[in-house]
């Protein structure tokens, strides 16, 4: 590699505060020519200052914000108060001095000149996305004391009108601070854009109580992705990226199951199975197991599993006398309850009559119930050849080294260094939570859950025991029914999401009494979110959103939710916040581990550059506003659920907030607060390597079982329609006429089913697919808005911004690279773009890499290039999964040559 003028070789972007100052100014004369650029009054981007002999400079701690789940330390250089070089904090623990191409760009989260840089406010009272909202600029004071006053009204009203609306950006806040506002309104009104279409956490939480899987690099050998990324296509780049590169040193394999060749694929084997049909994959996998090879990990079934438990004729557990599930002990001849201690050999096939009920172990069932999904029957649903099938799930098996074990901190766990591994490509898809469950029940069936090799959880997520199983539990999940419903989230008829469901809000909002609600929604917050860029069906949150009086958006730039608004707050940079944050990487693992720390940062420059707030700060404003009762109110509650104790009828700035939260809970040391991580920007905890495996918390020190049958689910689906029997409500709203498939989905062992994925359809001959590009995961930390990102993804990275086309069907219909098409789909989602022919997408399949087509007028011109993805999906009812509220990111489509 040659050393270019202005390029650090070692840790990211760089250039001279002159070529910087010179660039910039380029940029905003550029924004003002084309009218973008809302000139506060302020100049330009920076000051014009004289030269000077020498600068005042020096290196500033701070973290990374531009994933979900900011890990990586970075330094800042800051010269006569213009931050001119970013690079990774070599002493960090997780990064090491590196960064991704989305860390070493983020010098434009401060100098980007489409920021809001004042208040503002709307005068036009037409609303919609293509109306001009004709902004004034308004003082702080004139901004906060309207906020004010409309939750005044609205809270004299009822509280429950207010509603906040949030997305993966808000996680790049103080998390525990997130939803305070809305608890200290007293409203239960809130849902987040994003998390139906990135839905990795429902199978997780459901079958052993984790945020979110884990893959443990540090040993694993054998891995078989389904519509998972690994390394820097990962939300998280850095610390996967090391992990990823190192096992692959190490000799790891990678099977990449997935209609589109991804980075992993390139690096082992690609297989590109049909869209939505992992279920059938992952059946003909566990058939081979059970009834070919015959080989699975004796000693997981028979202790670390329900497998063992008896399952009667209800297709619950059979229970004893004291109501506990009951084990057949194959050494004494009798059923006894699981926790019984006489119980030494459980039984894992047969089947036994129980005081006179016939019942059999649920690892028979399970057997019985794979054993018609064979690899035969899955070739013509999946496109996988059954000789596929069999030789990967016997590499697999083999990899798996059942029956070794491995010796760390001086504690002996099983050794599976082979594993499947799901993520949003597979389980957002029809029965995709079913077939990610069933992935983890391959991993269970092999042994390879929670121990070192495997997948493993993120530590204990809510660890709660049910019947000696880990339970599925989630912060979010309020499984209570009532009529009137009590808020706009869907949980009446959804009791096992884990998020409020979007676009049950939205039509909740346009027919609150078809959704058995009492009252409307009135006042909006928006933050950290898309909706009409996020979210399908556009048109259905423009005519929702124009149902409330009163919106206001704390925003970065003026995008789409902006549009909408009656009151814009321009917000801090990622750079100029004041923040801490945990630091523990959560999707692939490798030295990093260990890691369980906290990330500091504050403000790079003197001050902000513009007249922004931080979002922590805004509502301490808004509730002093408001008077003494609702500012004691908002500090009881920071105080809660920070763990922190201020007094409560102060004005706190939050940094005092951060110096109190380092003092009193993170170093419970009175000497230890800002000052202590300014120093370092990071506190290093490193947690022993034996207990960063759930087979330490649930095989060492406990008897908890993991389980192959959701029973749970089951129960909670029957007692979903008693509710709704009692209270005559035959069907879900939106699901008239598909109450069947609601019903399916409370199996406790999923079954395949034909879906309009799986169904031929000449019509719509096409499958449309989308997946992560690694300058643009989520949007957040502004990548959109980032021309440095944007021109990495349109002129070097392989995927860009085009819709991808197999050559040999782009030749059939008469397309070819460079073609402008129009693009529908089965659900009425249309979307345009330009083709771009490729071999490395299914032949049936449209490929479009991230997201793109951003339409609002004043953001970065270069966001709009590229094709808006979801607009083809659909979150309407009837479209989602029943179970969980997600949103299937694939769908059939057609295809024709635009106009």
């Amino acid at each position: 590699m040659t050393n270019e003028p202005g390029v650090s070789q070692s840790s990211g972007f760089k250039m001279s505060r002159r070529s910087f100052i010179k660039g910039s100014s380029a940029v905003v004369g550029a924004a003002i020519a084309g009218g973008v650029l809302l000139d506060t009054g302020r100049g330009g981007l920076v000051e014009t200052k004289t030269a000077k002999a020498a600068g005042t400079e020096k290196w500033v701690k701070s973290y990374c914000g531009s994933c979900i789940w900011a890990n990586c330390g970075t330094e800042v250089k800051v010269v006569d108060g213009v931050a001119v070089e970013l690079r990774g904090n070599k002493d960090h623990p997780n990064n090491q001095g590196t960064l991704c191409p989305r860390g070493s760009a983020q010098l434009m989260s401060t100098y980007n000149p489409y920021r809001v840089k004042t208040p503002l406010k709307r005068t036009n009272p037409e609303k919609g996305l293509d109306v001009d909202p004709k902004w004034v600029e308004i003082s702080w004071d004139e901004a906060i004391s309207t906020i004010a006053q409309r939750l005044k009204s609205v809270m004299a009203s009822d509280p429950r009108k207010f509603m906040w609306t949030y997305g993966f950006s808000t996680g790049l806040h103080e998390c525990a601070l997130a939803p305070a506002h809305v608890m200290t309104i007293g409203s239960p009104n809130n849902f987040a854009s994003a998390g139906p279409l990135c839905d990795v956490h429902y199978a997780p939480a459901t079958f052993n109580a984790s945020y979110v899987d884990r893959i443990d690099m540090n040993y694993c050998n054998y891995i078989v992705t389904f519509g998972r990324n690994l390394g820097g296509a990962a939300m998280f780049a850095s610390g996967p990226g090391r992990a990823l590169a190192n096992a692959l040193e190490r000799g790891l394999k990678i099977v990449s199951v997935d209609p589109h060749c991804n980075a992993e694929a390139s690096k082992g084997e690609w297989v590109p199975i049909r869209p939505a049909t992992d279920l059938a994959m992952g059946f003909a996998m566990l058939n081979v197991i059970l009834h070919e090879l015959n080989e699975y990990d004796v000693h997981a079934m028979k202790f670390r599993s329900d497998g063992p438990y008896l399952i009667g004729g209800d297709g619950d557990y059979l229970r004893g006398a004291g109501g506990k599930p009951q084990i057949w002990d194959a050494k004494d001849g009798q059923a006894k309850d699981y926790d019984d201690p006489t119980l030494t050999d459980p039984a894992l096939e047969g089947d036994f009559l129980v005081n006179g009920v016939k019942a059999s172990s649920g690892f028979m069932v399970l057997k019985e119930h794979v054993k018609q999904y064979t690899p035969e029957w899955a070739e013509p649903i999946t496109d996988v050849p059954a000789a596929t099938i069999r030789r990967i799930t016997k590499e697999l098996v083999d990899h798996a080294c059942i029956g070794q074990t491995i010796i760390i901190d001086g504690h002996e766990m099983p050794y599976r260094p082979a594993c499947v591994a799901v993520g949003r490509g597979a389980a957002n898809e029809f029965q995709g939570q079913a077939f990610y469950y069933i992935a983890d029940v391959i991993n269970l069936v092999i042994g390879a859950i929670g121990v070192p090799g495997s997948v493993v959880s993120n530590l204990p997520f809510v660890l709660d025991v049910k019947d000696g199983l880990l339970n599925f539990r989630w912060v979010n999940c309020d499984t209570t029914f009532s009529i009137p419903a009590r808020d706009y989230s869907g949980g009446n008829f959804y009791p096992r999401t884990t998020f409020a469901i979007p676009g049950h809000t939205i039509a909740a909002i346009l027919d609150p009494k078809k959704h058995y609600l009492d009252y409307e929604l009135e006042v909006m917050f928006t933050h950290g979110t898309n909706q009409f860029i996020a979210e399908p069906n556009r048109e259905d949150a423009v005519a929702a959103w124009k149902k409330f009086k009163f919106i206001f958006s704390l925003a970065y730039v003026l995008d789409e939710n902006t549009m909408l608004s009656d009151i814009v707050l321009p917000e801090h940079s990622l750079y100029e916040r004041q923040q801490i944050r945990q630091a523990n990487e959560t999707m692939t693992v490798g030295d990093n581990i260990r890691m369980n720390g906290w990330n500091y940062r504050e403000n790079i420059l003197e001050k902000p550059l513009y007249d922004s707030i931080q979002y922590e700060e805004l509502w301490t404003e808004i509730f002093a506003k408001m008077g003494p009762e609702m500012l004691g109110k908002w500090n009881a509650i920071c105080n809660m659920l920070t763990g922190i104790n201020l007094d409560v009828t102060q004005k706190h700035t939050y940094s005092e907030i951060v110096d109190a939260r380092l003092k009193e809970v993170i170093n419970k040391d009175p000497n230890k607060g800002i000052d202590f991580m300014r120093e370092k920007g990071f506190l290093d905890i490193r947690l022993p390597l034996s207990e960063c495996y759930d087979y330490y918390y649930l095989g060492i020190n406990s008897k908890t079982r993991l389980h192959m049958f959701d029973m749970d689910l089951m129960r909670d689906g029957k007692t979903l329609f008693k509710n709704l029997a009692a209270h005559g409500i035959k069907e879900i709203p939106g699901w008239e006429g598909k109450m069947d498939e609601v019903e399916r989905a409370y199996e406790p062992l999923p079954t395949w089913y034909d879906n309009r994925m799986s169904k031929e359809n000449q019509e719509f001959d096409l499958y449309a697919v989308n997946w992560k590009i690694s300058c643009r995961n989520l949007g957040a930390g502004g990548q959109d808005d980032n021309p440095y990102l944007r021109e990495v993804v349109e002129k070097w990275d392989i995927d860009d911004v085009r819709i991808q086309m197999n050559e040999k069907m782009a030749a059939e219909k008469g397309l070819k690279t460079g073609d402008k098409v129009e693009v529908e789909s089965i659900t009425g989602g249309k979307a345009t773009g330009i083709i771009k022919t490729t071999n490395l997408v299914r032949y049936d399949c449209l490929g479009f890499a991230g997201q793109g087509g951003r339409i609002s007028p004043f953001v970065f011109p270069g966001s709009r290039k590229g094709s808006n993805y979801n607009q083809l999906l659909s979150n309407r009812m009837g479209d989602i999964l029943p179970e969980s509220g997600s949103i299937p990111n694939s769908v059939r489509v057609k295809i024709k040559k635009a106009n």
